[in-house]
């Protein structure tokens, strides 16, 4: 993220200041690069705030919250082929829930075909936004947030590999418009930590009496040639940022590592 001069000078600023500020920061990021790609980012279908219906909350970082999507009710014509009357995916489907074809539908927009997906067995999203009572709790660290939300959404747009989430959708409004600026992602189904936890009990699972019984040494190589392939597929996509000239700063060294 941006080295953020003078952030205390925020802490009381209106709205208006606060998204200038995003504004300016972001746009000097972006013309000191050439990674960005504003072709790719403006293909990114819009969704408006009340067009998706969301669930619980499935995780949150520093800055953000990443909730799931239960809906999509399209209400605009998006100018990509959509009537202007509403739009439904949520009550009755064009696919059924638990089918695997996601095939587009022919003269169906980008934002329609997102919004049939989540009837699909692999169409799970999330949408990604700054937690929203920050701006009046803490504006520093809103604006810090919002600068962040803003500088991934470019990126993201601007990158395609197959270990790397995808942007799905964005926001109508800009982040220099108005708060509740969002991203919409693919939904991890597990993440990294979670999977070396699980892979700490599993090993621990072939010693002993209980390996024994349960076959330990074939598990303990089908572990180890699973581990092999999730790091395989890690230094793939961070070889492929590496190729671009990015650095994912949040890969860090763990406790549980990689070895037997």
């Amino acid at each position: 993220m941006p080295r953020l001069e003078h952030a205390d000078l925020y802490a009381r600023s209106s709205e208006k200041v606060i998204l200038d500020q995003v504004r300016l920061i972001v746009e000097k990021e972006v013309a000191h690069s050439n990674i960005f790609d504003v072709v790719a980012e403006s293909k990114i279908p819009e969704f408006d705030a009340k067009e998706i219906s969301l669930g619980r909350v499935i995780g949150r970082g520093g800055f953000c919250a990443a909730r799931e999507i239960h809906a999509v009710r399209l209400k605009t014509n998006d100018g990509e082929g959509s009537s202007s009357h509403s739009k439904s995916w949520g009550g009755r489907p064009l696919l059924r829930k638990g089918s695997s074809n996601l095939r587009p539908i022919e003269g169906e927009s980008t934002r329609e075909h997102l919004a049939r997906r989540l009837w699909s067995k692999n169409g799970k999203y999330v949408i990604k936004e700054v937690e929203p009572d920050l701006f009046y709790s803490d504006r520093v660290t809103y604006l810090k947030g919002i600068i962040d939300l803003a500088l991934e959404t470019k990126y993201l747009a601007s990158l395609s590999h197959a270990h790397i989430l995808k942007l799905r959708g964005v926001c109508r409004n800009s982040p220099f418009e108005q708060l509740g600026y969002f991203v919409v992602l693919d939904q991890l189904q597990e993440t990294l930590s979670k999977r070396l936890n699980s892979w700490m009990l599993r090993k621990r699972a072939t010693r002993g009496i209980t390996g024994a019984l349960t076959g330990g040494s074939k598990n303990k190589s089908k572990l180890h040639t699973e581990r092999l392939l999730v790091a395989y597929d890690i230094a793939e996509g961070v070889h492929y940022l590496h190729g671009r000239n990015i650095i994912y700063r949040d890969l860090v060294s763990t406790k549980y590592g990689m070895r037997d």
